[in-house]
């Protein structure tokens, strides 16, 4: 099962969410501690952060921000995240740095915010 987590998704503005983070209640009723999730625009890893404390451990992020990503990197790994070096990436979404079908989870809530309406 894969699980979209978007402020942009129909479903989710008819719950009136205004950020994923406040998503995280409903994230953690449909994915295991071990399911594989990427945060598409993670920017600086805020999203990751909040997650990976929570015990969620297969994380991945890109962006275009090579600084966001370093930024993340770091961080991670100084909280015990292992291989931080080879899940986060500065990337285009349009040319995602992984395998199809790779991902439980799909978090694309800063992603939403940075490209144009004729983009999407």
């Amino acid at each position: 099962m894969l699980i979209v987590i978007s402020t942009m998704n129909d479903e989710i503005k008819k719950l009136n969410i205004s950020s994923s983070l406040n998503l995280y209640p409903i994230l953690f009723n449909y994915l295991e501690s071990k399911s594989k999730i990427i945060d598409i625009g993670c920017g600086y890893g805020k999203v990751c952060f909040n997650i990976y404390k929570r015990g969620y451990k297969e994380l991945f992020g890109m962006d275009l921000s090579q600084e966001g990503i370093e930024y993340a990197i770091t961080h991670l790994a100084e909280i015990g995240m292992i291989c931080t070096k080879n899940r986060f990436k500065k990337a285009n979404a349009q040319k995602i740095p992984f395998k199809d079908n790779e991902f439980d989870c799909v978090i694309t809530q800063a992603f939403w915010t940075r490209i144009t309406k004729e983009q999407r």
